[in-house]
């Protein structure tokens, strides 16, 4: 008797998802100007509801923020085309060492992120939950599903000088004369907010 294995597949319209990762630097004071920040969020595995493998399914993208205070970066492209559970390890990208920015304490932890894809009354999908290292992140879709945060600290420099004055008695001009240090970037250029 000739058996043959058969195995059914539902065919699902797709379910998309856009999650916001938020980046703050803590310190005070804040920086003087802002800096390039980037996350990767990357699939780490994908399950149906017996606990199989979704074959052919992967994800992986990274987003850049720019700030000296608080922003969030959007990652779209969240695509799924059957029920199942799909986890995703969220990390921030530590930049080489002559690329850091000044005074930043860069956050290594790994967050781990699973959404779940369940199959609606309708046939259709439709995402149940979010959760970001075993906490539901109640509104997925409005608030970010992790915080990085990284901390700035104020490097200070004490520079020394000497006046010198010719043709005249110093003890004479006491206390009439100042100095400004202003802090210029790359180009020369004065950057506000700096001055001593």
């Amino acid at each position: 008797v000739d058996e043959t294995l058969m195995r059914f597949v539902n065919i699902y319209d797709k379910e998309t998802l856009s999650l916001k990762v938020r980046k703050e630097v803590d310190g005070e004071p804040k920086p003087a100007t802002a800096s390039e920040y980037a996350f990767t969020i990357e699939s780490t595995s994908a399950k149906d509801s017996e606990g199989r493998d979704i074959e052919g399914y992967s994800y992986k993208s990274t987003e850049k923020v720019t700030t000296s205070n608080t922003a969030d970066a959007t990652f779209g492209g969240f695509v799924y085309y059957q029920p199942g559970t799909y986890t995703y390890r969220l990390k921030e990208v530590e930049p080489e060492a002559d690329k850091k920015a000044p005074g930043i304490t860069y956050d290594t932890t790994e967050h781990e992120l699973v959404v779940c894809v369940e199959q609606d009354k309708d046939n259709g999908l439709e995402i149940t939950s979010v959760t970001c290292d075993g906490k539901k992140v109640v509104d997925y879709l409005n608030d970010p599903v992790a915080t990085i945060t990284n901390i700035y600290k104020q490097t200070t420099i004490q520079f020394a000088g000497t006046k010198i004055l010719n043709g005249a008695a110093i003890k004479d001009y006491a206390g009439k004369f100042k100095f400004q240090i202003n802090q210029a970037d790359e180009n020369g250029d004065e950057i506000s907010g700096f001055k001593s």
